[in-house]
Parts: structure tokens; C-alpha cells; sequence
């Protein structure tokens, strides 16, 4: 399985770097999306060879990567189920994917199909704002299926890498609740800081550590909605234990447990030490 010409169905923030970021890597890059404003523009900035009326069109490319909102993609790689083309996609939440496409009445999409998860991207969403070097650096996940051919996986892997990401290998499931934590959980969070900045007088003063937690607090709220909806139930999972320990550490400052809050602190930096969570 080569991959050679390359599909892009989306071109927003993600889609558009991964069209800028493979064309850059010296594929031939062809691309959909419902916005003719935004094709227009990734044929400008030079991110496409070419643009195409119907998404279905992109069957004849090797590969075809789907960069679409979360309720979208199914409904997207639906009308690339019967190409022989190599299929992975950009969504933050792979279970519903992956149960659409074990579901399929097109056996050749259990072969074809790699799931994918850049781990990369910014506060400002559309194609003004994709760049070739997005995912320089960054994991990218893939969540193949039992049934995927190999090949299909080496050849997604192997755009990843030429993108400059690394890719990493796991479960959809491991990847829905691994998410739910490293993603999910921090947009949430963030989006509370940002809102309870509201109570001051003036949150300009912030330092360094307001602006590292609190950097994608202003995140694009449809797409967001999305992403939880998916992934209710892991990332309540996780929301519940916070909350918990949230709990626990509220109770120690009320009744000036300072040991407990030290404890607190100790662990977290012993967990940064002993773990990679940069």
C-alpha cells in the first residue's frame, strides 16, 4: 500500500495543516470541504494540488485523511465506505468511530481504516490559522482495529512521521480514557479559571502559571460540546475523582492541615518527576 496522492476532508485548523504540512512533505494533496471559501484559500496559500465537487471523489487518492467536527465524521467517511482507498481520520474520541466502522456492511472498511489523534493544535480554529508545522514534535495517535491490514497502519504511520509527529499505538478505548484526562479534563478546567477571572478587578496581573493553565480557556464552544458529548463517560470518570481530591484538599486548608497540604504538594512533584507530563 503506497501513500502517494493524499485526500483532505475538512479544512480547518487541522485538516488544513495536515494538506500544508504533506505538501510540503512532497505528496500530491487533494481536498473537500463544504466551505468553497475555505478550498479557495488552502488552493491560494498552495496546501492543495487540487480541490474536488464531492468528497467521494477523494477515493481515487491512496490515503484520505478526514479532519472534520466530531458528529461529522462518520457521516463523512460513510461516503468513502466503499473506496479502496486507505481511510484514518482526526477525531478526539475514536470509540464511536471505531464501532461505526465495525459495524460497516463494507467489509473492505475493517481492512482500510486506521483511526487517528494528532495531539496538537491551537486556540483559533479555520484554515487562516493552519500551519505545515503544527504536529512537529507531537504524539499522534492511532487506534487501529483487529481486522486493519498492517500495511494500512504503516502507511498512515508513515504520513504522521512525515508530518514530524511520532506515532503512538493504542487501543480506542485506552485512547478515549487517556484523553479524558490529558485533553478533555484541561479544557474544562481552563474554561472555569478563565470564567472565574470575572470576579476580579482586573486578571492582567496573572503571571506565567495563569497563562500556562489557562491557555485554551477561550476554546471554540461547538467543537468542544462535541468532544464531551462522545466522551461523557470517561471524562466524568475522571471529573468525579478530581472533584474527590478537590474535596479532600478544600477539607485539609478549612481545618489548617497544612502537613496534608504539603503531602498534596509532594506527591505532585514526585508524579511529575517519575512521569512524562510535559
Amino acid at each position: 500500500m503506497t501513500t502517494g496522492t493524499v485526500g483532505v476532508v475538512g479544512l480547518g485548523l487541522i485538516g488544513g495543516s495536515v494538506a500544508a504540512g504533506l505538501k510540503r512533505a512532497g505528496h500530491p494533496v487533494w481536498g473537500f470541504d463544504t466551505d468553497d471559501a475555505a478550498m479557495r484559500e488552502a488552493l491560494r496559500r498552495g496546501y492543495l494540488d487540487q480541490v474536488v465537487p464531492r468528497p467521494s471523489d477523494l477515493g481515487a487518492c491512496d490515503v484520505v485523511v478526514v479532519a472534520v467536527p466530531p458528529t461529522k465524521t462518520i457521516e463523512a467517511l460513510a461516503r468513502l465506505e466503499g473506496a479502496p482507498t486507505i481511510l484514518t481520520d482526526c477525531t478526539s474520541v475514536k470509540v464511536p468511530v471505531t464501532d461505526w466502522v465495525r459495524a460497516s456492511v463494507v467489509d473492505g472498511v475493517r481492512t482500510r481504516f486506521v483511526g487517528g489523534h494528532p495531539m496538537a493544535g491551537l486556540e483559533n480554529g479555520g484554515i487562516a490559522h493552519a500551519r505545515p508545522d503544527l504536529f512537529e514534535g507531537a504524539p499522534w495517535i492511532l487506534t487501529p482495529l483487529e481486522t486493519t491490514d498492517p500495511r494500512a497502519v504503516d502507511a498512515v504511520a508513515a504520513l504522521v512521521q512525515s508530518l514530524g509527529a511520532h506515532p503512538v499505538t493504542m487501543s480506542p478505548e485506552t485512547h478515549d480514557a487517556h484523553v479524558a484526562l490529558l485533553s478533555h479534563l484541561p479544557h474544562v478546567l481552563a474554561a472555569l479559571l478563565v470564567t472565574e477571572a470575572r470576579t476580579l478587578d482586573d486578571s492582567s496581573v496573572g503571571g506565567g502559571s495563569w497563562r500556562d493553565l489557562t491557555r485554551v480557556g477561550g476554546a471554540e464552544p461547538e467543537l468542544w460540546t462535541q468532544i464531551l458529548e462522545l466522551n461523557a463517560r470517561e471524562v466524568l470518570l475522571r471529573l468525579d475523582r478530581a472533584l474527590d481530591r478537590l474535596l479532600d484538599f478544600r477539607n485539609a486548608l478549612g481545618r489548617n492541615d497544612f502537613e496534608a497540604i504539603r503531602r498534596w504538594f509532594v506527591e505532585a512533584r514526585e508524579a511529575k518527576e517519575s512521569a512524562r507530563c510535559d
